[in-house]
């Protein structure tokens, strides 16, 4: 019983620690768009999919709410091209 109880806690730490391990390895594979993105705009609402809005009407979305948020010109640009990018 020791024994099984052992190999089922092995199991666990092994998942747990997989799961921390790809969230790390997705953490540096996100484009400096997709990271300003997700830690700017989600602090007001939930985000939205790239494909929500076409490429024209992107860069007036991205202005307007960059602007509110007090974001500098270069996350614009960079969360601008994640979203094209993403379309």
């Amino acid at each position: 019983m020791k024994h099984l109880l052992f190999i089922i806690a092995a199991l666990l730490s092994f998942a747990v620690f997989e799961g921390c391990n790809s969230s790390q390895v997705e953490k540096e594979s996100r484009s400096p768009g997709e990271i300003a993105f997700r830690s700017n705009c989600q602090r007001c609402h939930i985000l939205p999919k790239p494909s929500m809005k076409s490429d024209e009407q992107w860069p007036a979305i991205v202005s307007k709410y960059g602007d509110k948020a007090n974001l500098t010109i270069t996350d614009q640009k960079q969360i601008l091209a994640y979203l094209i990018a993403n379309n």
